[in-house]
């Protein structure tokens, strides 16, 4: 055999049980599993960070991230994804977000199910749903007031669902709450009717109180002419005679003649 054609297939060789060597070995970052396929189907077992075998050319190793994500209801546009409907009827865009992780334990059974597309394939749907689940429940007007409490609600629906396939809740946000336009106007407009009508309602009371204090005045002064033993008139006297400085009038209007009589030292 040619010298030349031996270093060849010498070299082949030599690449081919290194590139075996190379292709056998599984290196798992900290955070991630690897999940193993083989012919027979998918391992169970999930590898621990570090370097691990396989079978070359009949396993391959797929890795799986176990640490905390982050999913949202804003795309990558920067547009909320998520409508809900209030139970008073009322359309409203959420944001909101669920920070999860895969149970480690679990990686395979996840990988098996729907592959690597869980975020799409389990977790939006669930998330999806227990939103318009908790916010159904709430009127528009007071949504925004209670984003927390709804927030807690959604983390209630999600967590067992998510749990039941491998995935751990971590926490659930609601950062924000769009609204129709034409029901911030109708919210604004009540607001502004409601104002009148307080202040109206305040000139009303106002008014009131104010004949009320007439009355009781007038109740008063008639308490006191009787008990004095006096007539209307002759109280009224009474209470010009209590309330007279001692000067006399410089002039006497409405005699029985209708004169009008210039009493002495009147210019």
């Amino acid at each position: 055999m040619n010298k030349w054609l031996k270093r060849w297939l010498y070299l082949l060789a030599a690449v081919a049980v290194g590139w075996t060597g190379f292709s056998s070995l599984v290196s798992t970052e900290f955070g991630e599993r690897s999940v193993i396929w083989s012919v027979g189907g998918l391992s169970y077992e999930e590898r621990q960070p570090g370097l691990s075998l396989i079978a070359p050319y009949i396993q391959r190793a797929y890795q799986v991230d176990v640490r905390e994500q982050r999913y949202s209801t804003i795309n990558e546009e920067g547009e909320a994804t998520a409508f809900i409907q209030s139970s008073d009827l009322q359309e409203i865009t959420v944001r909101a977000s669920l920070v999860y992780s895969i149970t480690p334990d679990q990686a395979a059974e996840i990988f098996d199910a729907v592959g690597p597309e869980y975020t799409l394939r389990i977790i939006e749907p669930i998330f999806f749903d227990a939103i318009k689940e908790a916010s159904g429940q709430r009127v528009a007007l007071s949504f925004a007031s209670e984003l927390a409490s709804i927030a807690e609600d959604i983390e209630d629906i999600v967590t067992p669902q998510l749990a039941q396939r491998g995935i751990a809740v971590h926490s659930v946000a609601l950062e924000d709450a769009v609204f129709d336009p034409d029901f911030i106007k109708s919210v604004k407009d009540k607001v502004i009717a409601d104002q009148e009508a307080e202040e109206q309602r305040k000139l009303v009371e106002a008014e009131r109180a104010k004949k009320q204090q007439i009355e009781l005045q007038a109740q008063a002064e008639q308490a006191r002419a009787t008990s004095l033993g006096l007539n209307p008139a002759q109280y009224l006297e009474w209470l010009w005679l209590q309330r007279w400085d001692g000067a006399l009038p410089k002039t006497l209007l409405g005699d029985s003649e209708g004169v009008i009589l210039n009493l002495p030292g009147e210019s």
